[in-house]
């Protein structure tokens, strides 16, 4: 969320969501990935995305789950409550606009 975001987005219960929140839900909008896909793509560590996953895990936005076609690897995926902050976001974004 933006600075200008911020504020109305706190009182339609996205008040826990941070600008960097938006980095990664970007790259699971289109579906589950591996953190070390997830780190590429953000061009970080998977030490830092690890660490920002799990932040949003405590936080009820994503879920890890077991990849199915790598026994070792972990899937990042968005939950219900990440995708409903993704459309919130999208909607406020949209009334700014319009303002």
């Amino acid at each position: 969320m933006t600075d200008a975001a911020q504020p109305r987005g706190t009182s339609f219960g996205l008040g826990d969501l941070r600008f960097s929140d938006g980095f990664v839900f970007q790259h699971l909008v289109e579906g589950p990935v591996t953190i070390g896909v997830l780190a590429e793509r953000l061009g970080v560590t998977q030490q830092a995305a690890s660490k920002s996953v799990a932040d949003l895990e405590r936080r009820g936005y994503v879920a890890r789950t077991p990849d199915p076609a790598d026994a070792r690897a972990r899937l990042v995926a968005l939950t219900e409550r990440g995708r409903g902050a993704i459309e919130g976001a999208r909607r406020h974004r949209a009334a700014l606009g319009a303002e």
